[in-house]
């Protein structure tokens, strides 16, 4: 038995030794193959070079801009008045979702007819939701969705175009007339890169107008007069597939950027071309819009994609604070038995400009609100705030982070090495590694413990059983050879 005993203990140490390293190697694999991902992922990215594809010195009218930190990155021409285009369904489709109910049904009258311009074939008397037609107008710039939704709103296409106008006088956009609510060539329906961008911050607080924008495809559902599905197809090739173009000579200039978050494109002859596209780049979404005169949906994709990309806006991501930092530590004294380190509990990322700020610009100055060691103490123990972190820029002040004591704040939330964190895909903690390997072998250890323990009363149990028993035939044996004596 206890040879049984040993080569059972063995046995469960070399499983649980072998299952710890085993997690160990998978973790170490995982995390060389997301790597691996990544650089692959970054290579397609960098497939061809857009700055040998175009030429070094800026030329188009443009606009880039930090929609986190509200910031003008960089621009050209941004109060220019330009045609307008298929740009109007932004100002329609934001008019629409202050106003109404996106799953609300909107019927064509008797006398329905479709305008000239692209459609999605709506008939009289038809129904649709609201937001088949707030795919269809941003998707593929439906006329006849955009009458249905002025229509419906507003009794009549002149109506609506007074509420367009007033919208923009509200947003303050002083480049902007609406003629119509239709996409146009119309050169009186102007507009400005720096006003569209007004009117696409607005939008962007809406996540239904973010689904919309980002969109590849859209089906529309078997309606009370159609019996088939409508497929409503993005027009913008920065968003929908891997199409490559010819520019400038140049052969394979991958247009699709798998980061881009989608927006709207204008392509109408006389009118020009606009493209305005949104990247989310380390958590700050970056707008960009282009203009250009010519009919040239080439140049209009790869002059954004050059803007998106940081080569015409030169500006750069910065990471000024991370949460857990520690900015600054209170040494000990006659009443603080231990130093106290102040951390931040957020994370702060900034935009450069790199033409104009440089990251020497930075100043960050801890500011405390007392710095008594009665407060200190009273403030750790409660975990409120001890002090402020200024961060300014060129002498400006771009933002304040409350400051709190590293050893207030909730067990778990920092330990030492260990980060708590959620993987956003898994939902499972994320541990470091060394620690988890050291986790696992305590708890290897305490479950031999368990085994060795409960194995050892096992036999205890087994030996004093087998002398009881012994004993009471010893017993049995005496009784007997006295009654044979009687």
């Amino acid at each position: 038995m206890k040879k049984f005993n040993s080569y059972f203990i063995i046995f469960m140490f070399l499983i649980t030794f072998f299952s710890v390293s085993f997690a160990e190697n998978n973790t170490t694999i995982n995390k060389k193959n997301n790597k691996l991902n990544q650089n692959k992922t970054n290579s397609n990215k960098n497939t061809v070079s857009l700055k040998k594809a175009l030429d070094k010195q800026i030329k188009f009218n443009y606009l880039l801009y930090d929609n986190r930190n509200n910031l003008l990155l960089n621009s050209n021409n941004a109060d220019v008045s330009i045609p307008m285009g298929e740009m109007t369904t932004l100002m329609t489709t934001l008019i629409i979702l202050e106003s109404k109910d996106v799953n609300a049904e909107f019927v064509a009258n008797d006398k329905f007819v479709t305008p000239k311009g692209s459609s999605i074939g709506i008939v009289p008397k038809e129904k649709l939701k609201v937001v088949d037609l707030l795919y269809a107008i941003n998707l593929k710039s439906a006329n006849d969705a955009t009458k249905l939704l002025a229509e419906s709103s507003a009794k009549n296409l002149e109506n609506f175009t007074k509420l367009m106008n007033k919208k923009a006088k509200e947003l303050n956009l002083k480049h902007t007339v609406f003629v119509t609510p239709y996409a146009t060539a119309d050169t009186n329906q102007t507009t400005s890169l720096n006003d569209l961008k007004i009117i696409i911050k607005r939008l962007l607080k809406f996540d239904k107008y973010k689904k919309i924008a980002k969109a590849k495809k859209y089906e529309i559902l078997p309606t009370n007069l159609t019996k088939k599905k409508r497929t409503v197809v993005q027009d913008n090739d920065l968003v929908v597939n891997n199409q490559k173009y010819y520019l400038n000579g140049k052969k394979n200039l991958l247009i699709y950027d798998e980061m881009v978050e989608g927006l709207k494109l204008s392509n109408l002859k006389g009118a020009g071309s606009i493209l305005a596209s949104y990247k989310i780049v380390d958590r700050t979404p970056i707008i960009a819009i282009n203009y250009t005169k010519e009919f040239n949906s080439n140049k209009i994709y790869a002059d954004n994609k050059y803007l998106l990309n940081g080569e015409a806006g030169k500006y750069k991501v910065v990471t000024i604070v991370n949460k857990g930092d520690v900015l600054k530590k209170i040494p000990k004294n006659d009443k603080l038995k231990k130093s106290v380190e102040l951390i931040s509990k957020e994370k702060f990322v900034y935009v450069f400009n790199v033409n104009n700020v440089n990251i020497k610009d930075v100043k960050k100055d801890v500011i405390l609100i007392s710095s008594s060691p009665e407060f200190i103490l009273d403030s750790t123990k409660k975990n409120t705030k001890i002090g402020d972190l200024k961060i300014s820029v060129k002498n400006k002040l771009i933002k304040t982070i409350p400051l709190f004591s590293r050893i207030a704040l909730k067990k778990g939330e920092f330990v030492g090495s260990v980060e708590k964190g959620v993987n956003s895909k898994k939902g499972k903690t994320v541990f470091n590694s060394k620690v988890m390997f050291i986790f696992k072998l305590l708890i290897s250890f305490i479950l031999w413990i368990f085994v060795l323990g409960y194995l050892k009363n096992r036999e205890r149990k087994k030996i004093m059983e087998r002398k009881r028993r012994e004993e009471n035939i010893r017993s049995n044996v005496i009784d007997f050879d006295l009654y044979r004596k009687k």
